[in-house]
């Protein structure tokens, strides 16, 4: 299915503060998009279930995108390696040595995206392991869903478990809170840009391929026949994570533009004793490649000055955490 304070290193008073960047200006929509839209709008109307059932498709297929310089040096010191997830594979990506942090990127995205990450992550002293999800990267596949992706997960969390710790962005936070609430072990969970609904998640969707009302309606109506009438709750990030034990730091960039921040802080108010930090100036991409935020994210899964703030943002929720931003 369709996916600190930047690094806020230092507080005063108990209070994250946040570090502003230069920002940058959003890219204009794709040929493809353009494209995709003005057939929405020239038959979407006309042929509101044809409309739906394309949407629909829509929603699966996944789009590769080449990979950038640094990925490729990053990829260069990955050991390599197949993991079977039923009854396909995903290529996985292995650094350093030591106590396992799992990174997982969003939708269309892949493994070696968070290679500034797992640099960072392996420079603390654990093994960072990536992987490219079901239809994404060079994993086979041209469509998937948040079950085939929650078994990646879980395929590859086996293979390189126990698991210390996960690091996820965007769509990738809601494949792994369905994972935790089917009981993943893991300690420490960092979710960034963080949808908070599957209904935020299909309305961001809709609103980029201009898909009309009536066809909306059609796509809803075969979501909830192919996943059941009750998948608005049971893929909610903010309900599952709700439900687990974890420690849990929330990071999302105030300007943000595939993911508005409020998600971010709804799902740091719904997961009990989540710290929240807003960055400025890093949008839904860059905030993976800030060395900042990584430095955050490893004094995090150390769990130094973690538990502490916990107890605070535990008591007060997110507006305790974005006191003084």
């Amino acid at each position: 299915m369709n996916g600190i304070l930047i690094p806020t290193i230092g507080r005063m008073r108990n209070r994250p503060r946040t570090v502003r960047v230069a920002r940058r200006r959003s890219h204009p929509a794709s040929y493809t998009v353009c494209l995709i839209r003005t057939a929405f709008a020239t038959l979407g109307s006309l042929f509101p279930r044809a409309a739906g059932r394309w949407a629909y498709r829509l929603w699966f297929r996944t789009h590769r995108r080449p990979e950038s310089a640094a990925e490729t040096r990053w990829l260069r010191n990955a050991e390599r390696c197949i993991v079977p997830v039923d009854e396909t594979e995903v290529v996985a990506y292995r650094w350093g040595a030591g106590p396992t942090v799992l990174l997982i990127h969003g939708w269309n995205g892949r493994g070696t995206q968070l290679g500034g990450l797992a640099q960072a992550v392996v420079d603390a002293g654990y093994q960072a392991v990536a992987f490219d999800a079901p239809a994404h990267g060079r994993s086979p596949g041209k469509s998937t869903h948040i079950y085939e992706i929650t078994e990646a997960i879980e395929a590859v969390a086996a293979t390189f478990g126990p698991v210390h710790g996960i690091v996820a962005h965007s769509f990738g936070c809601a494949a792994t809170a369905f994972a935790l609430v089917r009981r993943l072990p893991v300690k420490r969970v960092v979710m960034v840009a963080p949808p908070a609904t599957v209904e935020a998640m299909v309305d961001s969707f809709t609103r980029l391929l201009a898909v009309p009302p009536r066809a909306q309606a059609v796509m809803r109506e075969l979501f909830e026949e192919g996943f059941g009438p009750d998948l608005w709750q049971r893929f909610a990030t903010t309900r599952n994570l709700a439900k687990v034990e974890v420690a849990g730091l929330v990071v999302h960039d105030r300007d943000d533009e595939a993911v508005a921040v409020s998600e971010g802080e709804a799902v740091a108010e719904a997961w009990r004793g989540a710290t929240f930090r807003r960055t400025a100036g890093l949008g839904h991409h860059r905030i993976l490649r800030s060395a900042e935020v990584a430095q955050q994210v490893c004094e995090f899964l150390g769990g130094h000055e973690a538990e502490s703030h916990r107890r605070v943002v535990g008591a007060h929720g997110v507006a305790a955490a974005n006191a003084g931003v």
